[in-house]
């Protein structure tokens, strides 16, 4: 009697995950490295990746491991990639705070490199032992007297343009040049510039960033450039009409049609290479965060 009243009892099993889930929780996985440090419970990417790829039969785990793949790919492909430019003024006072951090550059990351120097003074050759990179010397004092007619801004236009005359064809495989003054490291480039998109003109630093006022300021300690533009956008830089290259950059950028951009996140300088500028002041407390 109570046996023909019970109802079979289902047992429920495990669905496989849709495709689409998992895409999302790549995605998501993705999201967390990009957000920066967060706890276990926050993001624990190894089960999120995981996960799908236990359940189904075979076939649909070569599916999912396919279409993970895939979204790696795009995703990879989708960041830009970039070189940096290092500007160096390499006279005597200055060659052994330029080789620290031309050897943290080499050693502490794996971008191309490539170096600028206008007082035409080679660095030392142990250097290169540490791994390639690229370097050309030239004497802006016949093109600009001693000291520089205009100051720094004319010198530092200067060595850009005579720079992306020699690598030109170099860059051409990058989306992006970034120019970097050789006194400071940014640990975090890399990562911050994978929030960047490709097609911009330029791409610039985030503090003391300022289109509100005229002429405006921009920083350049750390700056990028379209590379298969940057020879263009250097010149119109350069005939812009306010004398510092901050404010030139500035102006430019108030075009946004013709002088797209992106902003880097702030970026932290690590106490041991904070320096002094020209003006007496360090540049964590003027533009970027400083390093724990």
């Amino acid at each position: 009697f109570l046996g023909s009243r019970l109802r079979p009892h289902k047992v429920p099993t495990k669905e496989p995950i849709p495709p689409t889930e998992i895409v999302m929780l790549y995605l998501f996985a993705i999201f967390c490295f990009a957000a920066g440090p967060v706890s276990a419970r926050q993001c624990d990417v190894t089960s999120l990746l995981q996960t799908p790829l236990v359940q189904g039969s075979g076939k649909k785990r070569l599916r999912q491991n396919a279409e993970i793949q895939q979204v790696q790919e795009q995703n990879l492909s989708a960041r830009p990639s970039f070189a940096v430019l290092l500007t160096t003024y390499n006279e005597p006072s200055r060659t052994k705070m330029y080789e620290k951090r031309l050897n943290w550059w080499l050693s502490n990351t794996t971008l191309p490199i490539y170096v600028v120097d206008s007082h035409n003074s080679k660095f030392a050759e142990q250097l290169k032992s540490i791994r390639k990179f690229r370097e050309y010397h030239f004497d802006q004092t016949p093109i600009l007297g001693t000291p520089p007619r205009g100051g720094s801004t004319p010198a530092e236009i200067l060595s850009m343009k005579k720079a992306f005359e020699v690598f030109k064809d170099e860059w051409a495989q990058y989306d992006y040049v970034v120019k970097v003054t050789c006194k400071y490291v940014l640990p975090t480039l890399t990562s911050a510039f994978a929030s960047m998109s490709k097609g911009n003109a330029f791409i610039v630093q985030s503090a003391n960033f300022n289109q509100f006022s005229w002429p405006g300021w921009v920083g350049t300690e750390c700056l990028g450039f379209d590379a298969k533009r940057m020879g263009q956008l250097l010149e119109e830089m350069e005939v812009q009409d306010p004398p510092l290259i901050e404010n030139k950059v500035a102006t430019l950028l108030r075009d946004t049609e013709s002088y797209s951009h992106q902003i880097l996140p702030r970026m932290p300088i690590p106490e041991a290479y904070q320096i002094a500028r020209g003006d007496g002041q360090k540049l964590p407390a003027l533009l970027q965060s400083i390093a724990a």
